[in-house]
């Protein structure tokens, strides 16, 4: 049985027996002001002051799964609950890839162990060095086209997620990576540093250069090298395509 047949079987059978399907969540603190916090406390209840303390908390950056309550202010992961929003801010977001599961990460031994490869193939994708200074006010504008875009610690989709930008809002982009899919950015209200992808393979156009108009073809690096009047990345680009052609 083939992996789409084996996944269609088993959401068949979930849906006879009356079971809702687990949803993949990120749990995301880009939304929140600046705390030493780690993680998204579990409650025991549909709660928010019933807190578990038993448990560690489920790291931000993290994909946890679970079922939405009827009104859709929280998630039951397994037999403990995390709430959607905290104070009118989001923490979690519907996403469309996996990851570890939060009773991964705060059960048994072997899982934290799990949690730890997770962690070392983060830390696997190399940061390319600054080749300009990262100011802000000397970049350029992007905006946010997609529903939410991931900022992540390097330009890579296996990097640590750092947070999270929606629909309409800006990032400032410096560098490119050596794929041209990626640019350094600041974003937020701290002007934090990470990276953001352009244009996703599956999903499409991700972010645009603020103020041009909006095109679903991927974005010419050369081109928007030219708009920006950077003359280090134009010579860049060409001395690459010389001696790739």
């Amino acid at each position: 049985m083939g992996r789409f047949s084996a996944w269609a079987q088993d959401r068949a059978e979930k849906t006879f027996l009356g079971q809702e399907e687990e949803l993949p969540y990120l749990v995301d603190n880009s939304e929140i002001p600046s705390t030493q916090s780690k993680g998204l406390r579990f409650r025991l209840s549909q709660n928010l002051d019933d807190k578990d303390y038993t448990r560690r908390p489920a790291p931000f950056g993290s994909v946890v799964r679970g079922t939405l309550s009827d009104d859709g202010k929280w998630l039951k992961v397994k037999k403990r609950w995390l709430p959607i929003s905290v104070n009118g801010k989001c923490v979690l977001v519907r996403v469309w890839w996996d990851g570890i599961t939060p009773e991964e990460l705060v059960s048994e031994d072997e899982n934290i162990d799990e949690f730890a490869k997770e962690k070392r193939r983060w830390s696997s994708v190399e940061v390319p060095p600054a080749t300009r200074p990262v100011d802000p006010g000397r970049g350029a504008i992007y905006e946010v086209v997609a529903d939410r875009v991931c900022i992540r610690a390097a330009p890579g989709l296996q990097a640590r997620l750092c947070g999270t930008r929606t629909k309409g809002q800006n990032v400032e982009c410096f560098d490119w990576d050596a794929t041209r899919c990626w640019r350094r950015a600041l974003y937020g209200r701290t002007l934090a540093e990470g990276w953001v992808m352009l244009d996703h393979p599956e999903h499409g156009p991700l972010a645009r250069p603020a103020g041009v108009p909006f095109s679903v073809r991927p974005l010419e690096p050369l081109v928007a090298a030219a708009r920006e009047g950077s003359l280090e990345d134009l010579r860049r680009f060409v001395a690459e395509d010389v001696q790739a052609g």
